[in-house]
């Protein structure tokens, strides 16, 4: 039986995320993030670094990671303000670059009959900004940005208005992951 190309790059997509979460399992279990946070020489960048990659599916996991432990040794507003500008900056790759690879898979996954009514439903003007809102919920959130940055991207929000959406929606889910994890410990 031979799969639609479409799904062979959403199982693809789907199994790099399984195989994220268990590197990030590895490596927070190890200690290898505990050992490479101290023994950085300069933190600003490795924490900018490591909010580079707080943004995407596949990378989401050992960045969190990576930003709890420095968080354990400095203040987790530094590690959130710092970590939120290298998201940024990971966000805006995202959003010019990727954004349409994330739509085609996220309009794959809701093409069916079944959420016929929910497609028609934001389509709808009352709702139409439900969708840009919930795209920075979902940016804050400690899940993957880029259903968010599809979602904003859809909505045809500037950039001009996405780079402080998404610093502060990026600095409140770094702050939420920083004290999940010492709240954990």
């Amino acid at each position: 039986m031979k799969i639609h190309k479409k799904y062979q790059r959403l199982f693809r997509d789907g199994l790099l995320v399984v195989m994220s979460v268990g590197l990030a399992l590895i490596l927070a279990r190890s200690g290898l993030i505990e050992e490479w946070v101290q023994s950085v020489t300069h933190p600003l960048v490795a924490t900018f670094v490591a909010g580079f990659f707080f943004t995407s599916l596949f990378t989401l996991a050992p960045a969190s990671v990576a930003l709890a432990a420095f968080g354990e040794f400095h203040s987790h507003i530094y590690v959130a303000l710092i970590g939120a500008g290298g998201a940024v900056l990971g966000d805006l790759f995202l959003f010019v670059f990727v954004r349409d690879h994330v739509s085609d898979d996220i309009a794959l996954i809701f093409s069916g009959r079944r959420f016929a009514r929910l497609r028609r439903l934001f389509r709808h003007p009352f709702l139409h900004w439900l969708m840009p809102l919930t795209g920075a919920i979902i940016i804050a959130s400690p899940l993957p940005d880029e259903l968010g940055l599809a979602m904003m991207g859809l909505s045809r929000v500037p950039i001009a208005a996405f780079i402080p959406i998404s610093y502060t929606m990026n600095f409140l889910g770094i702050l939420l992951i920083e004290f999940i994890a010492g709240a954990a410990l």
